[in-house]
């Protein structure tokens, strides 16, 4: 019982630590897509992109061990947001690291007669 225990909880942990993994990945995957969609906008900045994947990011935070890095950027074609950030850690030395990255091309205004 002494070896088996021990070995059982450390596995118990671990299922616990993958599934507090996968939903951080799903948090900061659908903040870059917030993030990637409030940019598309025609007249958006890459600042609003940021902000409101920082915002999505906020309202989860419990999930995550760090502040999130976000990066946003836009330029004449596209706007992309990469985040990454750190889980929460249950089981001891297990530091997991997710990451995010989303890519769109912006919205543009096309007259009927242009197409």
């Amino acid at each position: 019982m002494v070896l088996v225990l021990p070995v059982a909880f450390i596995m118990v942990l671990t299922v616990f630590q993958f599934a507090l993994w996968y939903n951080a990945r799903e948090l900061v995957t659908a903040a870059a897509q917030d993030g990637v969609a409030a940019g598309r906008v025609e007249n958006a900045d890459a600042g609003a992109a940021q902000r409101r994947a920082e915002s999505v990011l906020a309202q989860t935070r419990p999930a995550l061990a760090g502040p999130p890095s976000v990066v946003a950027q836009r330029d004449a074609d596209r706007v992309s947001i990469e985040i990454r950030s750190r889980v929460v850690a249950v089981v001891p030395g297990l530091g997991l690291e997710v990451r995010a990255r989303s890519v769109a091309p912006i919205e543009r205004f096309v007259p009927a007669g242009q197409r």
